[in-house]
């Protein structure tokens, strides 16, 4: 693997960790900072619908941020498998390339000697 897919399969998995670690942050401040209103609604009438928005919200809230999660797991994946490729498919075509000027030296050289 080259020196250079390696450094972006790295900054790759930092920036795949930021996203999913950012979105775990925001999170636990989003649900802190959504419950105070439902905690003042639970010592009024409303309290039992506002019980219930309380849940659905959390459902959506959870919901939201496993999704930005998960499609970052996958577009980090996906990209990696891309780098891999690509590499691959480099170091391939260098090997070819290096044969192919192998076989035209080789082909010169018998041409001089003959």
């Amino acid at each position: 693997m080259s020196e250079n897919v390696k450094r972006l399969r790295g900054l790759l998995a930092l920036l795949g960790s930021a996203v999913e670690n950012g979105a775990s942050a925001v999170e636990r401040v989003h649900v802190a900072t959504a419950q105070k209103p439902f905690q003042i609604l639970e010592k009024t009438p409303v309290a039992e619908p506002a019980a219930l928005v309380d849940k659905a919200h959390g459902a959506v809230v959870a919901g939201v941020y496993e999704s930005i999660r998960a499609v970052t797991k996958t577009v980090v994946k996906t990209l990696d498998l891309v780098l891999e490729s690509v590499d691959e498919s480099a170091t391939q075509t260098a090997g070819e390339g290096a044969a192919a000027v192998t076989a035209a030296g080789d082909a010169l050289k018998n041409g001089h000697n003959g």
